[in-house]
This record gives structure tokens, C-alpha cells and sequence, in this order.
């Protein structure tokens, strides 16, 4: 009979440890994935957004790089967004801007060619002129993704032609590389991740909240027998305790014999008379006290007579 409530607590201590490690699982699940969204945003969220609804037609132009303009100095580069930026939050002192001007080479004639060498450069008519090169919506970027260095060597000669996509609603903005798609499916992955995990937790934590507000009636009992007995056990101790105050000072009275049966010793009254009652000084001083204070005063010597004056 004793052993089902030993198996009924041990199940549910088991229980009770698995709830709250799984609740701590839950509360650090919802704290990074919060956190990760807060990240997410600059960084993933608003470059992808901008990239769609900045409108950049899939079909890339032909860009030929006609200008760069390098400056200096945190007051030159705050002025200017330079073409590439190695951290999207962090000042530049050095910074520069690709200039371009794109056609749409559809036929792809001048694929693979220098326009340094290129005979009919004036004579071809440009979809847009004098356009700033990036290499992607922002401009900005971290390695080994992106090299800034490379990325001048490699667009910033002027006269160098290579596939660029343009923006519908900003025709003066260019980036070299677009792939929607990835854009897409990286934005939805960004988005979706942390916010299932948060609702997860919390859902979690509100279910696993509502399960501890009403606990099984055999435990409930349990536990209400357990409180009682306590209380019971306490309130016994403390009875016990004041009665056997009491005794032990009604045997003192007594004069009866301890626990270990000896009678303790009467205390000493100090019979001093220099050790005056409280009651001799606030009440009216009996015939007994008053010849005590009589007896404990000290004696009063006669003055000494005074020599008498010489008669004239």
C-alpha cells in the first residue's frame, strides 16, 4: 500500500524537473530569437526589402565605367555615400564613387570588351548617364563577402564594361549583382524563424502556466495533509516549550529539585545599606529607614571655635 504514493511523488517530481527545464528552454528560445530579429532587421530585413521594392529590372544593361571620384576625410565622406563600404555602421575616412553609364545590350555585341580601346563610344545611345555603381542596395557590406578593395580594382578603370541591373524607380542607382529569388527565400527565412520560435515559447509558457494554476486533486490533498502536519507539529512544539517555562519556574519558586535533581540556590539579597530601594526614595521614609539613613550618614564634626578678639 505504501509503495503506489512513493511511485505517485517520485512520478511527479520527474514531472516537476522536466517542466522546468523545458520552461527555461522556452524562456531562452524566446529571448534569442527576439534578440536575432533585432539583429536581423538592419541587416538582412531592410536591405531585403529595399531590393524589392526598389524594382531592379532582372534583365541586366551594359555599364561602362566613365568617372571615380576619391575623397578624404570623415567630413569629405559624410557629404557623399561612397560605392562601397566595408560595415554598414562604422565612419569612413577613405571612400569613393564609381560613376557609370548603362545601355541595354541586347543583342550582347559589347560583352567582354573595353570601351578604353572602343572606337564608337560617342555614338551609342545611353539608357541613362552618369549613374552611381553599388554592389547592392545599400552599398555596404562585410568580408568575405564583400572586399571593397576588389571591388575598385575591378569596376573603378574607367572605360570598364560589365553587366549591371538598374532600378525602375531610381534609374541613378546600380548594383552589379541581383538574384531575387535568394532575396526572397532569405527574407522569408529571416522573418519566419524567429518569430515561430518566439510564438512557440510563448504558447508554451502560457499552456505550461494555465497546467500549474490547477494541479491534480490527489496532490492537492497531498500537500494539504503535509502543511497540516506541519502546522500541527509546530504548534505542539511550542506548547511544549511555554509549559515547561512555566514548570521550571514554579519549581524554582518551590524550591523544588531540577532535572538533574539538584534544588538550585537561593539568590543573595544584598543587605547593604548603601543599596537604597526604589520605593525609599519615592515613598515616605518608615521609622526603620529613617534610623538606617541615620546610622549610614556620616558624623558631623563641631566647627572649630574662633579665637577670641583682644579686649580694647
Amino acid at each position: 500500500m505504501s509503495v503506489k504514493p512513493e511511485k505517485k511523488k517520485k512520478k511527479k517530481k520527474c514531472s516537476d524537473s522536466l517542466r522546468f527545464y523545458l520552461t527555461a528552454f522556452f524562456i531562452l528560445l524566446a529571448s534569442f530569437s527576439s534578440l536575432g530579429f533585432v539583429f536581423l532587421v538592419p541587416f538582412v530585413i531592410d536591405p531585403g526589402f529595399s531590393t524589392i521594392f526598389a524594382e531592379f529590372n532582372e534583365e541586366p544593361a551594359t555599364c561602362v565605367t566613365v568617372d571615380i571620384v576619391s575623397k578624404f576625410g570623415l567630413s569629405n565622406c559624410s557629404t557623399t555615400y561612397p560605392s562601397c563600404r566595408e560595415g554598414c555602421t562604422r565612419e569612413v575616412y577613405r571612400c569613393s564613387q564609381i560613376f557609370v553609364n548603362y545601355f541595354k545590350d541586347t543583342e550582347g555585341i559589347f560583352k567582354g570588351k573595353n570601351f578604353t580601346n572602343f572606337e564608337d563610344y560617342d555614338n551609342i545611345t545611353w539608357d541613362y548617364t552618369y549613374a552611381t555603381i553599388f554592389p547592392n542596395i545599400k552599398g555596404c557590406g562585410y568580408p568575405p563577402k564583400l572586399n571593397c578593395t576588389i571591388f575598385n580594382k575591378r569596376y573603378g578603370g574607367n572605360g570598364s564594361i560589365f553587366p549591371c541591373y538598374y532600378s525602375s524607380l531610381q534609374p541613378n542607382v546600380t548594383i552589379t549583382e541581383l538574384n531575387l529569388e535568394e532575396t526572397k527565400e532569405t527574407l522569408i527565412y529571416a522573418i519566419v524563424v524567429p518569430w515561430s520560435c518566439f510564438i512557440a515559447s510563448v504558447l508554451y509558457l502560457l499552456v505550461t502556466y494555465v497546467g500549474m494554476k490547477k494541479p491534480e486533486p490527489e496532490y492537492e490533498d497531498e500537500q494539504e495533509e503535509d502543511r497540516s502536519k506541519a502546522s500541527k507539529e509546530a504548534s505542539n512544539y511550542s506548547l511544549r516549550s511555554i509549559s515547561k517555562t512555566i514548570n521550571h519556574g514554579v519549581s524554582r519558586l518551590r524550591g523544588d529539585p531540577n532535572d538533574k535533581g539538584e534544588t538550585e540556590p537561593e539568590e543573595k539579597k544584598d543587605t547593604s545599606p548603601l543599596i537604597l530601594d526604589s520605593r525609599v526614595l519615592l515613598g515616605p521614609p518608615s521609622a526603620e529607614q529613617s534610623v538606617l539613613r541615620r546610622n549610614t550618614l556620616p558624623p558631623i564634626n563641631p566647627p572649630p571655635a574662633s579665637p577670641s578678639e583682644p579686649e580694647q
